[in-house]
């Protein structure tokens, strides 16, 4: 008995003198601080108001591609391009044949050959997934509930992205194609897949490769950009249990995406790829490419002006500079970060993570990088400015991450929520100051379908005779494209035999009846009236302009 209490008191002294160690301490992240949990029924209001946002969005898209009229370029690609597979696959005399989207019109012709604009409905298509994806790219990377919703509203309504996201070009392919591969790699990284799955996202990478290189050329740089991230950074990050080698999901997405991506691109280009280099149109941008002096006007005008500066105003200018001033300060706060802030959870952390917003500031990155590589250092020509629309939605999702992680660093105290309102307001006054118009897309060569259709409403027996005015020249393809429905009767009429011209708001003289002038103002041009027994039926209609 008494050597079993001496062994229990020298036990008791023993756990005294001993102490547990510490409990080891979890590395903070650095893009995780301060999270928020938040509430349920914040949860649900946030679901559906952002879910509202998307489908007002392609609502908007389809009442729009409805209502605003054809221009040249889509009806010279039914012209030229998209009345046989046979124009698509061997015929290039403009850069309108963007050979897969002149396929897809063609089978639209066929499929609905009597609403007259059946090739924007391939298209129309492709701009609805790229919504689509673009909603679930803001939701993985972007923690605020306010700023998803803004920073969606923003990326969508940029005039712009958001036309290019209908017409019937080969663009909305373009971004339907890059979008949906970034929002295919930032499932992955929340949902890995075994290592001997690894043939499927290599499949639909290379798949949505094929649908926006095949629609369009200019996509090139932007597709390889992402390519190349993926491959070399992030193809053994998608991956449940990689091997215990990285050269061998790099070499083997690179190999068979690069394979199935060159062979199937070859076999739709074989027909004209002799042709695309030769043609006049790209011999004319590339003698006049400038190198860096072109690169940054291009940059200027897609990154500024599109989106911020329309017009060159105050309100412009305010919030630009706005939103210029909060990104310096959020790079100053990482550099100058207080010794207190949690640091990263290694003394050297790796550049590339699992972060999905990291994925997509590297994607933008690699393409800004590729665009200076070919268009200053090699200095050949990126084309049109449009070529480059695909920047404009990856520069903008860069930008709100950036300054969503300063707001988020900022923590959950007063100063933080500031700057996120902030932050999201001044989205939100961007996409208010710029939003894309109802019937006017890309200049005014819109404004054929608004007028067929308006001379339809106040005669629909009589054949109007049209005249388009010198400086108008190039509305008239667009509105000629309606010919071919026999519900809109009018023909072209000539300077000295005319109903209707059509003229540049300039050229518009006083003491004359103009049809709609507030309406058509918006497209840049003025329809005057040259039928006498109809003006008192039109008046009614029209707006009279005199001094």
């Amino acid at each position: 008995m008494w050597r079993y209490a001496v062994n229990q008191n020298w036990i008791k002294v023993f756990m005294k003198t001993v102490k547990a160690p510490p409990p080891p301490k979890i590395p903070i992240r650095a893009d995780a601080v301060h999270p928020q949990v938040p509430s349920a029924q914040s949860r649900k209001i946030f679901i559906l108001l952002f879910t509202a946002v998307v489908l007002a969005t392609i609502v908007f898209k389809v009442y729009k591609m409805d209502r605003a009229g054809v221009i040249s370029d889509e009806s010279r690609t039914f012209r030229d391009s998209s009345r046989s597979i046979h124009g698509a696959l061997h015929v290039y005399s403009s850069p309108n044949n963007h050979v897969l989207n002149s396929i897809f019109i063609y089978f639209a012709h066929k499929l609905f050959p009597d609403y007259e604009h059946f090739l924007r409905i391939p298209s129309l298509t492709a701009g609805i997934f790229f919504s689509l994806a673009l909603a679930y790219i803001v939701v993985k990377t972007f923690s605020s509930y306010l700023l998803r919703i803004a920073i969606f509203g923003l990326v969508s309504l940029v005039p712009s992205v958001f036309d290019y996201s209908f017409l019937a070009r080969g663009y909305a392919f373009g971004l339907a194609g890059l979008f949906m591969e970034i929002a295919l790699v930032l499932w992955l990284l929340n949902h890995p897949i075994k290592f001997r799955y690894c043939w499927i996202p290599i499949l639909l990478i290379s798949a949505l490769n094929f649908l926006a290189f095949g629609a369009i050329l200019s996509s090139l740089l932007f597709l390889l950009a992402f390519n190349l991230v993926f491959v070399l950074f992030y193809s053994s990050k998608v991956l449940h249990n990689p091997p215990p080698h990285k050269w061998i999901p790099i070499t083997l997405n690179g190999v068979s995406i690069f394979l199935l991506t060159a062979v199937s691109s070859f076999f739709l280009y074989r027909g004209i790829y002799r042709q695309i280099p030769a043609n006049e149109r790209f011999l004319e941008m590339a003698r006049s490419w400038q190198g860096w002096t072109t690169f940054v006007g291009f940059l200027k005008s897609s990154l500024v002006r599109d989106v911020f500066l329309p017009q060159r105003d105050v309100a412009g200018g305010i919030i630009l500079g706005l939103m210029m001033g909060l990104l310096m300060a959020s790079g100053i706060f990482y550099i100058f970060r207080p010794r207190n802030a949690p640091k990263p959870s290694s003394p050297r952390p790796s550049l590339i993570s699992n972060n999905p917003g990291t994925f997509v500031i590297a994607v933008t990155g690699a393409s800004i990088l590729l665009m200076f590589i070919y268009g200053v250092i090699l200095n050949k020509s990126l084309g049109y400015k449009r070529n480059i629309v695909f920047l404009i939605p990856l520069a903008l999702l860069t930008s709100g991450i950036i300054l969503d992680r300063f707001g988020r660093s900022l923590g959950p105290a007063t100063i933080g929520k500031v700057v996120r309102v902030a932050v999201a307001g001044m989205f939100i006054a961007a996409t208010l100051h710029n939003p894309p118009a109802s019937h006017k897309a890309l200049g005014g060569q819109s404004m054929s379908g608004p007028l067929v259709r308006c001379l339809r409403k106040i005669d629909p027996d009589r054949t109007w005779k049209i005249f388009f005015s010198q400086k108008l020249q190039n509305y008239t393809l667009g509105t000629y494209h309606y010919f071919q429905f026999p519900k809109f009767k009018f023909t072209a009429g000539t300077r000295d035999d005319f109903d209707l011209v059509v003229c540049h708001i300039d050229e518009a003289t006083a003491k004359s009846i103009y049809l709609d002038w507030d309406f058509f103002c918006q497209f840049d041009c003025a329809v005057r009236v040259n039928f006498e027994p109809l003006y008192e039926q039109m008046i009614l209609d029209a707006r009279i302009r005199k001094d």
